[in-house]
C-alpha cells in the first residue's frame, strides 16, 4: 500500500515537472522570437525634387497674349503657357504656368468697387489685406507674408509659401489708375529667387491696359483679329459661332447676331455707307444714317429694318469705321426687335428693348488698331 502511493506522488510529481518544463519552454520561445524579428522602421518620406533654375538668358518675351475680355495684353515667358483664365464682374486674370520650372505667372485687373475706392497707392497697399492675400493663396498649405514695401506707385510684397513639401517664394507688384487695380504675381521654388525677379520685372513692364475700355465691364468677352486689325467687346453670354483669321466673325447671343468684317477699301461717304448697308440682302430699307467718330476713327452707324419670311420685320444697326485703307465694319441684326431706328433709340429708357441696348453698347466699343500691344 505505501509503495502504491509511492509511485503515485512520483507520478505526480514527474507530470509537475513536465508541466513546468512545457511551459518555461514555450515562455523561453516568446522571448527569443521578440529578441531575433527584424525591427520594423518608418519609411521614410522622400524629399520633393527641386529643378535646377532656369538660365536668365533662356526666358524671352516675344509671345503676346491678349486677355479674352479684351482688357490688356501682356508678354508671355518663354517656357510658361498662359492657361486658365477667367473672367467676374470684379477681376479679369490669366495664369501663366511652367511646370517643369514649378513656376508660375499671375495677372490680374481688379475692380475694387465702389464701396473700396483706391484713389492712392497707400489705399492700394491697404486693399491687399490678410482676408484677401489668404483667399489668394487657397491652393498652398501655408503662406506667410515676408516684406512689404512702396515704391513710387507701387506696393511690392514678397511671400514665403508651402505645398506638398516643396518651398517657395513670391512677389506682387501692383499699381492702380485710380479706377481698376494691376497685379502681377510670380511664384518659383526658393532656390530660383533671381527668376523670379527677373519674370516679374519684364511681365510688369510689359503689362499693356487698353485706356478705352477702362471702367467698361471687365466680364464682357472681347473678340479682336490681328488680320483685319479690329477689337469688339460684348456681354459675356454671347459666343462667338463663326471665325477665321482674316474673314468675316459671327458673334450671337440674348437675341442679337452680329457679323464682323473688314472691307476692300473705306467707305467715302453717308450716301455710300446707306448703299452699302441697302445692298447687303434683300429685304433691307435703310432708316438713318449717321457720321460717327469713335475712338479716332470716323465713320457711319446705319440703321436699318429686315423684313423676314413671316411678313414682320426684324431692327439692325451697322457701325462701319473707315482705316487706313479699309473700312471695318460691325453689324448687329436683332430679329426680336421690331420696326425701330436703332440711331434714335434713348438707351436709358425703361422701356428700351434690352437686346437693343446690349447691342449698341457692344458697338460703342468697336476698335481699330494696327498694333494691339499699343491700342490705346
Amino acid at each position: 500500500m505505501a509503495d502504491r502511493k509511492n509511485q503515485q506522488r512520483i507520478s505526480i510529481g514527474i507530470s509537475v515537472v513536465m508541466i513546468f518544463a512545457m511551459l518555461f519552454s514555450t515562455v523561453v520561445g516568446m522571448f527569443q522570437v521578440n529578441q531575433t524579428a527584424p525591427v520594423e522602421l518608418p519609411t521614410a518620406t522622400p524629399a520633393p525634387t527641386v529643378p535646377a533654375p532656369p538660365e536668365l538668358a533662356s526666358i524671352t518675351f516675344d509671345e503676346t497674349y491678349v486677355h479674352p475680355s479684351g482688357i490688356y495684353t501682356v508678354a508671355v515667358p518663354s517656357g510658361w503657357t498662359p492657361d486658365t483664365p477667367f473672367t467676374t464682374s470684379g477681376e479679369a486674370q490669366t495664369t501663366m504656368r511652367n511646370p517643369s520650372a514649378l513656376s508660375l505667372v499671375e495677372v490680374r485687373v481688379v475692380s475694387p468697387g465702389e464701396e473700396t475706392p483706391v484713389a492712392s497707392v497707400e489705399d492700394l497697399d491697404a486693399f491687399f489685406n490678410e482676408a484677401w492675400l489668404r483667399s489668394s493663396w487657397i491652393e498652398y498649405n501655408t503662406w506667410n507674408e515676408s516684406t512689404r514695401r512702396v515704391e513710387g506707385d507701387r506696393s511690392i510684397i514678397d511671400f514665403t509659401l508651402s505645398r506638398s513639401g516643396q518651398n517657395y517664394v513670391a512677389r506682387q507688384i501692383a499699381y492702380t489708375d485710380g479706377t481698376w487695380i494691376y497685379a502681377v504675381r510670380g511664384v518659383v521654388p526658393s532656390n530660383a529667387a533671381n527668376v523670379l525677379v527677373y519674370l516679374l520685372d519684364n511681365v510688369s513692364n510689359s503689362l499693356h491696359v487698353v485706356d478705352r475700355y477702362v471702367g467698361a465691364p471687365l466680364n464682357w468677352t472681347g473678340y479682336y483679329s490681328t488680320a483685319a486689325g479690329h477689337l469688339i467687346r460684348f456681354p459675356n453670354t454671347w459666343s462667338v459661332t463663326d471665325s477665321a483669321e482674316g474673314a468675316p466673325a459671327s458673334i450671337a447671343g440674348d437675341g442679337v447676331q452680329m457679323r464682323v468684317e473688314a472691307l476692300d477699301a473705306p467707305i467715302a461717304s453717308a450716301d455710300d455707307a446707306s448703299a452699302y448697308v441697302a445692298g447687303l440682302r434683300s429685304g433691307i430699307t435703310v432708316l438713318s444714317t449717321e457720321e460717327v467718330t469713335q475712338f479716332d476713327a470716323s465713320g457711319y452707324r446705319v440703321a436699318y429694318t429686315l423684313a423676314n419670311v413671316d411678313g414682320g420685320t426684324e431692327s439692325g444697326v451697322a457701325l462701319i469705321l473707315n482705316g487706313a485703307d479699309k473700312a471695318h465694319v460691325a453689324n448687329a441684326l436683332l430679329p426680336a426687335v421690331a420696326a425701330t431706328d436703332l440711331n434714335a433709340l434713348d438707351t436709358a429708357a425703361a422701356d428700351a428693348p434690352q437686346s437693343a441696348v446690349e447691342a449698341l453698347n457692344a458697338l460703342s466699343s468697336f476698335s481699330l488698331f494696327a498694333d494691339i500691344t499699343t491700342l490705346q
